[in-house]
């Protein structure tokens, strides 16, 4: 697909067109539109490394680390390959992988996951400013209980 075009059917009045283009392998490359024109740009193995926007002051760049996590944008990720931050969470984990923690860095609320030992998410609590709030998920084992005759 390369044109879109958004229009009331009544008036004919367009309401926005958008043009696209692609390179040989089928990453988009610009898009045109009625707040102006959009570039992209890709590295050898086709992951974006640049966007530009009218709306943006200056273009977003890009870069990864040998195995794909992005690099920029505040992303930290730890030696287990696990995000541990970004530009507005911080993460922490059990030993198992599990997420345990996801903290708002803006004012430190958080949420806590629980698990069983076979894994299994049990609990999820949301804390404001470290009081904790009703529980938002909780697992409980389905029962049936019947008679037969």
């Amino acid at each position: 697909m390369t044109n879109i075009l958004h229009q009331i059917v009544a008036s004919a009045t367009q309401i926005n067109q958008a043009a696209y283009a692609y390179n040989p392998v089928g990453n988009r490359t610009s898009l045109m539109d009625r707040r102006g024109s959009q570039a992209f740009g890709y590295d050898p193995l086709d992951r974006l490394t640049s966007a530009s926007h009218p709306l943006l002051a200056t273009p977003q760049a890009f870069a990864y680390d040998p195995v794909g996590n992005r690099t920029t944008g505040g992303s930290v990720v730890n030696a287990g390959n696990q995000l541990t931050a970004d530009a507005t969470h911080s993460y922490q984990y059990h030993d198992n992988g599990n997420l345990t923690r996801k903290t708002l860095l803006a004012t430190g609320n958080f949420t806590q996951y629980t698990y069983d030992a076979e894994n299994r998410l049990t609990k999820v609590d949301d804390f404001v400013a470290g009081t904790p709030t009703p529980a938002l998920y909780e697992h409980v084992p389905l029962r049936w209980a019947g008679t037969t005759d």
